[in-house]
């Protein structure tokens, strides 16, 4: 973090100026549990009845993650001087 001085209203403020750095991440959880304990119905019923209900479900996840990064982008740049 720096101090800057920067004009803002025919005024000379005082201010900080700093990097900031946000990690965003999501994840589906299907609830199987470990692969291996699994039961053969169970892995037919993932990965052959609900693949395409999962693909969807990550989907809308993948584009709600991103509608927040964008929302935080927005109002960070609006309260920039």
């Amino acid at each position: 973090m720096t101090d800057v001085e920067v004009p803002y209203n025919n005024k000379k403020r005082k201010l900080n100026k700093a990097d900031i750095e946000i990690r965003i991440t999501s994840w589906l959880d299907v609830g199987g549990g470990k692969w291996e304990k699994q039961g053969f119905l169970q892995k037919m019923y993932q990965n052959f009845l609900i693949k395409g209900r999962v693909d969807n479900h990550l989907r809308d996840l993948y584009n709600a993650a991103y509608g927040l990064h964008k929302l935080i982008k927005d109002f960070l740049t609006l309260r920039s001087y």
